[in-house]
Formats: C-alpha cells, structure tokens, sequence
C-alpha cells in the first residue's frame, strides 16, 4: 500500500467545489491519468508534470483541504506499516491487516487529540478533526482502482487481504470504541460525504467518456 502524492484528492474536490464545465472537463482528464498510471499498481504517483501546473492554480481553500487529506491518509498508512514490523507473534494475514489498519488509525486519532491539545509544532498542523476519515476515502480510491481493472478485464481477486469495502467498515466499527467522545465528527461526516459524492459523479462522467 503507497501514497506519493495528493493529484487524486486535489481531482476530487476541486470537481467537487468548482462546478464550471472547463474544470469539469480537466478533472475527467486528470482522473483518467491517475487510472491510465496507477490503476494497476494500487498507488498513487506523480503525474504529468502539465497536470501539477493546473492544480497549483487551484483556489488555496481546496489545495490545502487535499493536502490535509493526503497527509492524514498517509500517517494512516505510516501506523499501518509500523504494526506490521513491529509485530512480533504469527498472525493470519487477513488479522494482521485488520491489526494494521487499527494500529494506524489509532496512531492518526492521537495526532488529531494532540493538535486540539495545541501540542503539535506548527508546521505540522495537518491533524484537524474533519479529517479523521481520510483512511475511508484513501480506501475509496482503491476501490476506484479496483473498479478500473475491472472494467479493463482483469479480474480481482483477495487473499491475503480484506477488500478496500471491508477495511472501510472496520474503520466505521472503531467509531464507537477508538474515536474520543469531544470530537466534533459533524464536519467530517459532512466532508467524507462529499468527497464520495463527487468522487461517484466524476467516475460516472470518467467512465461514460472512455468506456462506454
């Protein structure tokens, strides 16, 4: 599992808050770019270097809202990875990964507690708490990913770990025991809402323009 850059959260909601046919149209470009790099690997990379110029001029709102995402999802990823070497007993990999998944989203949940504490530096004032179900949206790209090498022939198949589905309902049954009881979780919801919102009417228009 790896994350290299933000072009999929920046596609997202830049589609998301700007409703104008030409971004409507980069957005469907962008998107198939990240399908056309990434969709067969399950990572999310550096694109065309044209693409990073028109992202940049995006309203800094939205800019700082996907790298706020990005960088939540990838201290979820970081917790994750940590467990996994950090284990020291024999588990069945389909536990070892639900294990990982909780270790990560514990370890992000403390960071959001730490910096409504005031006690992250500034510089890493990414932790807010409208952010704490990036890891559900990061597992929503793979499932975009999955839906793609689908629609492209291949067949998917898993075995040695949950599928993205799975591993995004896990995170929604921590809510009741992981997730402090002051968080104010009415934006995040709202936010996560969006983004999944966006994220299915982008992929329709994707797919209608080079599938279908």
């Amino acid at each position: 599992m790896c994350i290299r850059d933000s072009s999929f959260f920046l596609t997202v909601y830049s589609y998301a808050y700007d409703n104008r046919q030409d971004n409507e149209e980069r957005c469907i470009r962008n998107m198939w770019s990240i399908l056309e790099n990434q969709g067969k690997k399950h990572t999310i990379a550096v694109h065309d270097i044209a693409d990073i110029v028109e992202m940049i001029s995006l309203p800094k709102n939205i800019i700082n809202l996907a790298m706020d995402t990005f960088w939540n999802a990838w201290t979820f990823i970081i917790g994750h990875e940590l467990f996994h070497l950090s284990v020291n007993k024999e588990m069945p990999e389909m536990q070892e990964e639900y294990a990982a998944d909780a270790y990560g989203y514990q370890i992000l949940l403390h960071l959001i507690e730490k910096q409504k504490r005031e006690e992250v530096p500034e510089g890493m004032k990414v932790y807010f708490e409208n952010m704490y179900l990036a890891p559900v949206m990061l597992f929503q790209y793979f499932a975009v990913m999955d839906e793609y090498r689908e629609l492209s022939g291949e067949s998917i198949a898993y075995i040695d770990h949950p599928a993205p589905e799975k591993r995004q309902n896990h995170i929604f049954e921590m809510f009741e025991t992981d997730v402090p009881d002051d968080f104010e979780t009415d934006e995040g919801n709202e936010l996560l809402n969006l983004f999944l919102e966006s994220l299915e009417s982008l992929m329709s228009k994707v797919y209608q323009k080079y599938f279908f």
